[in-house]
């Protein structure tokens, strides 16, 4: 995949409003890459925070909509090394 259409994918994939569908579109894409980009990766992260919003979610409830485990929302939840010293 060239960077261009990586590109295109990204700004799709940024376009979806829905936080749960634009987790679950970026979940099936490191399910078939096997990895995701950074990009794509801070986009995930992202949208599992949204999905805790302001109301608090429980990671229970995200964890069953993304169908992972609690522990691994916890863990996309816990900020970043780079975004605390930032």
């Amino acid at each position: 995949m060239d960077t261009a259409t990586r590109c295109e994918s990204d700004e799709a994939i940024a376009a979806i409003a829905d936080p749960v569908q634009r987790a679950c579109t970026l979940r099936a894409i490191a399910k078939a890459n096997g990895t995701l980009t950074p990009t794509q990766s801070r986009m995930y992260r992202a949208a599992v925070v949204e999905m805790r919003g302001d109301d608090e979610r429980k990671q229970s409830w995200i964890a069953r909509r993304l169908k992972i485990s609690r522990g691994r929302v916890a863990h996309l939840l816990k900020p970043r090394t780079e975004e605390v010293a930032a």
